[in-house]
């Protein structure tokens, strides 16, 4: 590994490097947390890191074929933070929690530059760098969390995201393309008495969505938790979104002792363009949300077509606001029963 390595990093490429020198298996090795400042390629083994993994700029990190537990250190959380100027690149590898009490979930923030491919991620945590997002006409609400996408630089293609907390997927004003996402058991984050989760949080940017699958939306929640809104993409002022074949059927399961949920499959609030094209939507309280607070962007459009929305409580297809009169605003081809 040609690179330039902190001290903590030097110990680890010296302990992968011995047991490659003696033929050993380099599987369910524990290593302290690292910076990467050089390029760092790390292939098919079992790991732990105990405290956080940071790329900073003019690093890049490489993950191939690695079941990588991340667990918080004596002084520091589980993280894997790619900074600005810095990149990772992942494929066929697993990113994990070392078990499910809060303080063990792992915060994964992206402000770098990001590529990964059929991988899997399991016990994110929320950020709590950020605020929850402001009160949506809509009912729901961001509470960041999950996996951070805060760079365009960005490509996610057959990633799976299993448990966290308020978001599954949060980005924020960045336009990164999101392709074959599964994501699930997202819990309930708490904002003024009330829980919100969404599968996918997004606020501002032009993110492009393709073949998102969404199921276990709001997973669990403290009890007392007042009114309950469980979605599968939120959206606030985005630029230009496109959601391209979403899967988002009954993904809200009532949870004992509280409120019945509150679903939507898709709620935006003020976009400049927005087009959702493809897939289905079942079993939902509302399908598709739409508001806008004042009139619509000049030049805006707004695309509905090609898109199944059955069994829905309310009407299938909510247009609200400013955007009731908006020439730019069309559906067409849809199922709705």
């Amino acid at each position: 590994m040609a690179a330039r390595f902190t001290p903590q990093a030097a110990a680890f490429a010296l302990l992968l490097g011995a047991l490659t020198a003696f033929g050993a298996p380099a599987s369910a090795q524990t290593v302290t947390g690292f910076t990467v400042t050089g390029n760092v390629s790390i292939e098919h083994v079992s790991l732990t890191v105990n405290g956080p993994i940071t790329v900073s700029s003019g690093g890049a990190l490489t993950l191939i074929g690695v079941d990588l537990t991340l667990a918080p250190s004596a002084t520091q959380a589980a993280a894997l933070v790619v900074e600005p100027g810095g990149s990772i690149v992942m494929a066929d590898s697993t990113i994990r929690a070392a078990g499910a009490d809060p303080a063990q979930a792992v915060r994964v923030e992206l402000r770098g530059t990001a590529r990964i491919e059929r991988s899997a991620f399991y016990g994110l945590a929320p950020d709590t760098e950020r605020t929850a997002g402001r009160a949506l006409e809509a009912g729901p609400r961001v509470v960041p969390g999950g996996l951070l996408v805060y760079s365009s630089e960005v490509l996610l293609d057959s990633v799976l995201v299993r448990g966290s907390l308020g978001c599954g997927v949060t980005v924020k004003g960045a336009s990164p393309m999101l392709r074959d996402l599964d994501v699930s058991s997202v819990a309930y984050g708490e904002v003024a008495g009330n829980g919100y989760a969404a599968a996918l949080c997004i606020e501002g940017g032009s993110p492009t969505v393709e073949r998102l699958r969404v199921s276990t939306i709001g997973s669990s929640a403290r009890t007392g938790l007042g009114a309950l809104t469980a979605a599968g993409i939120v959206a606030d002022a985005p630029v230009k979104l496109t959601i391209l074949g979403l899967e988002a059927s009954n993904f809200a399961p009532p949870l004992a002792g509280l409120p019945a949920p509150r679903s939507i499959a898709i709620a935006v609030q003020d976009p400049a363009f927005l087009t959702v094209r493809g897939g289905r939507i079942e079993g939902v309280t509302e399908g598709i949300v739409l508001r806008g607070s004042s009139a619509p962007a000049e030049g805006g459009s707004v695309e509905i077509a090609e898109l199944s929305i059955v069994n829905t409580v309310s009407p299938a297809i909510s247009v609200i606001g400013a955007y009731t009169s908006d020439p730019g605003l069309t559906w067409s081809e849809l199922e709705i029963a």
